[in-house]
């Protein structure tokens, strides 16, 4: 009696098995492929007729893209100061590449944080300066340039 009841136990246990192959399983990864096809992420489109067609600037051109860049992240960083200016002059070495104010100095890049964010600038930069031939980023005065009036980073 003992060995007939283990035995319908285990056919029980085996039904239960092959109903659970046959149906359940099949269902659940049936729903599982359709949630993947749902998570897949789309193809990007065709990125040779949806980006600009990017030209190569002549060293001019990016020198003043990069100045009105720099421009505009001095304008930023010196929000407090009225009429922030920019200026490219020549140098012995290339170019030079200034924000230029009344009130900048050479301990401008002394106090404050700017010249930490205006030295990041220049790193993440240094290729494109080096392109546009600048060799000088900083900041003068737009009283009396040059001298004890500026103070600037190396490219």
């Amino acid at each position: 009696m003992k060995t007939l009841k283990i035995a319908l136990a285990c056919m029980l246990v085996l039904t239960c098995m092959f109903v659970l192959a046959d149906y359940v399983l099949p269902a659940l990864q049936s729903f599982a492929e359709a949630g993947a096809e749902r998570a897949r992420p789309k193809p990007p489109p065709n990125l040779a007729t949806t980006q600009p067609r990017v030209t190569k600037q002549t060293p001019t051109q990016l020198r003043e893209t990069l100045s009105a860049e720099y421009h505009t992240l001095i304008a930023e960083q010196y929000s407090h100061l009225n009429a922030v200016g920019s200026k490219t002059t020549k140098t012995k070495r290339g170019y030079g590449l200034w924000a230029t104010h009344e009130f900048f100095g050479r301990y401008t890049f002394s106090a404050g944080r700017q010249a930490h964010i205006i030295d990041q600038w220049v790193f993440a930069n240094r290729i494109r300066l080096q392109q546009a031939e600048i060799n000088q980023v900083g900041v003068m005065s737009s009283d009396r340039p040059f001298g004890d009036s500026s103070c600037w980073f190396d490219v």
